[in-house]
């Protein structure tokens, strides 16, 4: 999580994550927490495959969360319960499309 922004972010500030990134999100907790996350390449989400196997669903939403994290509004990353809630919205970050096979 090296070069995460520590802080409350600006517009401007989300328009460059976006201009970079392309889609990112905004997740917020109850207590008006907030982070920052972009969408996770296929690349970060293969890795996180062999957690998965492993039935380590809550590490694999943390290495997501870890991966794609640009902001956070404050510094939450020693407190492992607010990460924790942060890090189990991640699969909704991860979109997908539906998609139709048509045989021709």
């Amino acid at each position: 999580m090296d070069k995460v922004f520590i802080g409350d972010v600006t517009p401007e500030q989300i328009e460059q994550f976006k201009a970079q990134h392309k889609v990112v999100h905004k997740l917020k907790a109850d207590s008006g927490v907030y982070a920052i996350v972009r969408r996770p390449t296929m690349k970060e989400i293969e890795y996180g495959q062999a957690l998965l196997a492993q039935n380590k669903y809550i590490s694999y939403n943390k290495h997501l969360f870890d991966a794609c994290l640009l902001a956070l509004s404050e510094d939450i990353r020693d407190d492992e319960y607010k990460v924790n809630a942060f890090a189990s919205q991640m699969m909704l970050v991860v979109e997908t499309e539906r998609v139709e096979v048509e045989k021709l």
